[in-house]
């Protein structure tokens, strides 16, 4: 395996919601001087390992998060948190203990704030306050002058995707995800949130979207000269049976996961929303917006900029207001401006200032203790010892014991493999990608010279 050193490393989650954001981040620190690669999380066989001075991870909660990176990097001192969900229902946002707060190591890396709730949460569960900074959503950024103009067009999608440029785009941002769980996911969450709270989210999802699929269907048949696009949410791509039957049952019902949503934002009519925070995009483009709740939602599971919010909560509500295309503040906006600090230039170059002065300085190094160089020290070499192991099963048949924990260790760490296989096309991005990206945005951030 071939091992580069660069300045910055930036690891992602998923290419179609992360990749164009940290696209940002790269070619500005590119024209500053610096060296900037990605990785992304699903990569489980990378054919380069890094040695980056500046780690940038898409989100770290507590130090299961860090283990990996520890393995493959060494103890790094600079890392910087993304922390790209800062958006949680209530319940979990007035919970000292939630998922979704960060604790142990992870406390003493930069954690990168979409908006004062957000920094004032996680300063509340640990974080040291000049850890965590405001910064912004690095994703609005591409929703201003000039960064807009790079999103495709009506005429550039709808020639992409066989889609009637003439005719209303409606879109649907699902979120779905918990009406298309595997074993591994409940597993997940049940250790996350508990299986109460999973079972409830269950339940509210699956009757939230079969009612809106419902009005939908009347709706498609009522309005033919419509389109009704489907953004669903990555689960739901891979594994609904049932929007694969809506989709080949009504020529203008579509069900597209490709490109960034802020492209389909961009180029439709309405926005349609349930639980997702991808209304914010639809609100900073102006666009028309709508919160679809056929069914209620407790308040503790509830995001709290949704929880007044102007909702449409019958089918006739819907239907009456399906060919109004009116724009109507639905969301309070003191309240949107607290988990959304939107700056008057971009969230990118505040992001990119952070980064260069931790690699130019040690103002923000992680100061490790004895126990946690003890603690990440024995996992790392655990590891690589079990790792080590695994040609020499066969010959364990003497040493039962150690043969079993052997196995159950690289048992363990098959099903993590298997399961970044199983994302790896969808969210590892080609060179390719990469690249149409990057001259997308290169000529703005460089200058009209470029």
């Amino acid at each position: 395996m071939k091992t580069k050193k660069v300045d910055f490393l930036i690891r992602y989650e998923h290419k179609v919601r992360d990749l164009e954001s940290i696209m940002l981040i790269r070619a500005e620190l590119e024209r500053r001087g610096y060296s900037v690669a990605f990785i992304c999380n699903y990569e489980y066989n990378p054919q380069v390992r890094y040695q980056p001075k500046v780690l940038v991870s898409p989100a770290i909660y507590s130090d299961a998060n860090l283990i990996g990176d520890f393995q493959n990097y060494g103890l790094l001192q600079k890392i910087v948190n993304l922390l790209w969900e800062q958006l949680i229902g209530i319940k979990d946002e007035e919970s000292p203990n939630c998922s979704h707060n960060v604790v142990g190591t992870g406390q003493k890396a930069i954690t990168l704030c979409w908006g004062e709730q957000t920094q004032n949460r996680i300063v509340a569960s640990g974080v040291p306050s000049k850890n965590a900074i405001v910064v912004g959503q690095l994703n609005l950024d591409l929703l201003k002058e000039p960064f807009n103009k790079t999103l495709l067009s009506k005429e550039e999608l709808a020639e992409r995707y066989n889609l009637d440029g003439s005719k209303k785009w409606l879109l649907f941002v699902s979120s779905f995800a918990y009406s298309e769980l595997d074993p591994i996911q409940i597993a997940g969450y049940i250790k996350d949130i508990g299986e109460e709270d999973l079972n409830y989210m269950i339940n509210l999802s699956n009757k939230s979207r079969s009612e809106i699929l419902k009005w939908f269907e009347i709706a498609l048949q009522k309005y033919p000269e419509s389109i009704i696009i489907y953004r669903p949410h990555p689960d739901e791509a891979r594994k609904s049976q049932v929007l694969k039957d809506m989709e080949a049952k009504y020529p203008n019902f579509r069900v597209i996961s490709e490109l960034a949503l802020k492209h389909w934002m961009n180029a439709s009519d309405k926005v349609y929303n349930w639980y997702s925070t991808g209304l914010v995009d639809a609100k900073v483009l102006n666009k028309p917006i709508r919160l679809l709740r056929p069914c209620h939602i407790d308040r503790d599971f509830d995001y709290r900029i949704y929880l007044d919010a102007k909702k449409i909560t019958t089918k006739n509500e819907f239907l009456a207001d399906f060919v109004n295309f009116e724009k109507q503040n639905i969301l309070d906006e003191d309240l949107f401006n607290s988990y959304y600090y939107i700056p008057k230039h971009f969230t990118y170059m505040k992001v990119c200032d952070i980064l260069e002065d931790m690699l130019k300085t040690n103002k923000y190094d992680i100061n490790y203790s004895l126990n946690e160089y003890i603690k990440f020290g024995s996992v790392i070499v655990k590891a690589k010892f079990i790792k080590c192991l695994k040609p020499f099963l066969p010959i364990m048949q003497m040493l039962p014991v150690l043969k079993g924990m052997v196995k159950k260790r690289l048992d363990k760490r098959d099903i993590v493999i298997n399961t970044l296989k199983q994302g790896y096309d969808k969210n590892v991005a080609t060179e390719q990608d990469i690249q149409e990206i990057y001259q997308r945005v290169k000529p703005i951030i460089y200058g009209p010279k470029v």
